[in-house]
């Protein structure tokens, strides 16, 4: 396992000060585990697949609503972003895979932008270049790693 790349994720742990609990994180990668065992034909998680399967209420989030990441507000999909990025330092430690990189968007089956950011400021991706293939290959390394 790079020892840079998890020392910046580490780092990037800060974040759970917005009350994110590993207790949470736990759920999460249960639930992405559920979708990619539910449907093994199936090499993606949507968003989406989030929408009815969980509703997070962050302790110190904003009037402590609970949220779906099909929601608009802004505060809300950071949120959802962080809770992805610490889904990644979990799986990284563990298992050496970015678990967050077989959750996709539904238009294009890719990550967001955002992940490819965080993969780059943490040294996983390269600032220059093509993330895409690095992207395929990780996904393949998280499926083997999660579709138990």
């Amino acid at each position: 396992m790079d020892e840079m790349v998890m020392s910046r994720l580490d780092d990037y742990k800060a974040v759970e000060e917005c009350g994110i609990s590993q207790s949470t994180v736990t759920e999460v990668i249960r639930i992405i585990q559920s979708v990619l065992k539910r449907k093994p034909s199936q090499d993606y998680v949507l968003y989406s697949d989030f929408n009815n399967r969980l509703e997070i209420i962050a302790e110190n989030f904003k009037n402590g609503e609970p949220f779906a990441y099909s929601t608009k507000r802004d505060e809300q999909r950071k949120v959802f972003g962080v809770l992805l990025a610490l889904v990644n330092v979990r799986s990284y430690r563990d298992k050496g895979v970015m678990l967050s990189s077989v959750v996709v968007a539904a238009r294009d089956k890719k990550p967001k932008k955002p992940y490819f950011e965080l993969m780059k400021k943490v040294g996983y991706y390269p600032e220059d270049g093509d993330s895409e293939d690095l992207w395929r290959q990780d996904k393949e390394r998280a499926l083997k790693a999660y579709r138990l």
